[in-house]
C-alpha cells in the first residue's frame, strides 16, 4: 500500500463552491471573465510535501477579485474564515496557519480590487493498493 494525495487546489475549489458563486483553480481565461464579476482564484504555492507517510503539507494562495471593493473585502473575510474552519467541516484537512492575512492588493494590469493571502494546510493521503 502507498499513500496518494489529491490535488489540493481541486479540493479547495470543491470545498468553496457551495459558498461562493465563482471559484477557479488558477487565472481564468480572459474571454471567459468579466473583471467586475466576483471571483475567487485558488493557486498552488508549493509546500513542504509529504511527511509521516500519510500527510502532505501544502501552501495555497487565495485571491478574491471584484469590481466592488466592499464585496471583494467581505468575500475575502468569508473565504478566510471558511478555510480556517475547513478541518471542522471535513476530515483529512488540517489548518496549519497563515503566511499572511487577506491583504488589499489590486490586480496588477487592470487595477481590479483584490485581496490576496496564503495559508498552510495539511492533507491526509489515501491508500492505494498497487
Amino acid at each position: 500500500m502507498v499513500s496518494a494525495f489529491d490535488d489540493p487546489v481541486v479540493a479547495a475549489v470543491r470545498y468553496l463552491r457551495p459558498y461562493v458563486r465563482r471559484v477557479e483553480g488558477g487565472e481564468p481565461d480572459g474571454k471567459d471573465y468579466d473583471p467586475d464579476e466576483l471571483i475567487v482564484i485558488v493557486q498552488d504555492g508549493g509546500g513542504a510535501g509529504e511527511y509521516a507517510y500519510q500527510l502532505s503539507d501544502t501552501r495555497l494562495t487565495f485571491e478574491v477579485r471584484s469590481g466592488d471593493r466592499g464585496l471583494a473585502a467581505d468575500t475575502a473575510t468569508l473565504v478566510d474564515a471558511l478555510i480556517r474552519d475547513w478541518p471542522y467541516r471535513s476530515g483529512g484537512v488540517y489548518y496549519r496557519g497563515a503566511l499572511s492575512r487577506p491583504t488589499f492588493s489590486p490586480e496588477a494590469d487592470r487595477r481590479i480590487p483584490a485581496y490576496v493571502w496564503t495559508v498552510n494546510l495539511s492533507f491526509r493521503g489515501h491508500s492505494l493498493s498497487v
